[in-house]
C-alpha cells in the first residue's frame, strides 16, 4: 500500500461487541498503523484519493453493529453500520447489486 497509491484496503468487522473486545481493538490498531504508516490525516481529513473520478480512502473500517457501530480513535475512517450482521449485509449486497446494473447499462447504451 505505501509503493501504491491506487491500493485500497477495507477491515468488514461484523458484530464485535463490547464483552469481548479483542477483535474491535485489533480492527482499531490495524487502521491506526495504517493512519501513521501512509501519513493519512488524523485531523478528520478522510485523504480522499487524487483523482477526478474516485473519491475512495485508502483504508476504511466498515463496522457492522447494532448497539457499537462507533470508532472513536479515526471516525472519519470509519463508516458505522447499526443494524444486525445479517440484515445489514444484504443492504450492502442489494446497494452493490444496484450499482453494478446501473454501471453495466450504462455501459451497454454507451456501446449502442
Amino acid at each position: 500500500m505505501e509503493n501504491n497509491e491506487a491500493c485500497r484496503l477495507v477491515i468488514l468487522e461484523i458484530g464485535c461487541g463490547q464483552r469481548v473486545p479483542c477483535v474491535r481493538q485489533e480492527s482499531e490498531c490495524v487502521l491506526d498503523d495504517l493512519v501513521k504508516r501512509l501519513g493519512l490525516d488524523e485531523s478528520g481529513d478522510p485523504c480522499w484519493y487524487e483523482e477526478e473520478e474516485c473519491s475512495i480512502p485508502r483504508a476504511l473500517l466498515i463496522r457492522i453493529n447494532p448497539e457499537y457501530p462507533y470508532n472513536q480513535m479515526n471516525p472519519h475512517l470509519t463508516l458505522p453500520v447499526q443494524g444486525s450482521a445479517l440484515a445489514s449485509l444484504t443492504e450492502i449486497d442489494d446497494h452493490v447489486m444496484a450499482l453494478l446494473q446501473e454501471h453495466n447499462m450504462g455501459s451497454s447504451a454507451e456501446v449502442q
